[in-house]
């Protein structure tokens, strides 16, 4: 109900040829990010195992960064100034 009375004047604004344009980048927009999912899901998934693992085996001081690409190690922090 509440999708016809948003659609509805929609339709009327931008018409039949832009709301379906509206719908089908919508469309489009799920697809990648489906596809994106196929195609690195796995590597994020190890990524995250790898994570977990590392976190209950050294303690969560230890763990790898979520934020860290799997490939390449953290970079090394600089010293302090004192």
């Amino acid at each position: 109900m509440i999708a016809s009375e948003i659609a509805a004047p929609l339709q009327d604004a931008v018409g039949d040829g832009g709301l379906y344009s509206m719908w089908a980048g919508l469309f489009l927009l799920v697809i990648c990010m489906v596809w994106t999912v196929i195609l690195k899901g796995k590597t994020w998934r190890e990524h995250a195992e790898k994570v977990e693992t590392a976190s209950r085996t050294k303690g969560a001081s230890m763990a790898l960064s979520l934020h860290a690409p799997l490939r390449r190690p953290l970079p090394a922090a600089a010293p302090c100034a004192s």
